[in-house]
């Protein structure tokens, strides 16, 4: 696999982090504050007429 773009932001001290692949995925995973992480999961991508190639991806708090 290789990595197209990649994003990456900062919530309640973990870390989410976003990947576009060569072959048109979308992968996320989280990075705990016990400094454990998830397993990356194919986000399903729905209406779009191609592949990603580029992402973004921010921080909402909800205090």
């Amino acid at each position: 696999m290789t990595a197209k773009s990649v994003a990456a932001t900062h919530v309640n001290g973990e870390v989410q982090l976003a990947v576009t692949t060569n072959d048109n995925k979308l992968l996320h995973t989280i990075r705990h504050t016990d400094r454990t992480w998830d397993n990356p999961v194919t986000v399903a991508l729905q209406g779009l007429p191609g592949g990603p190639s580029q992402l973004a991806i921010t921080a909402t708090w909800n205090g």
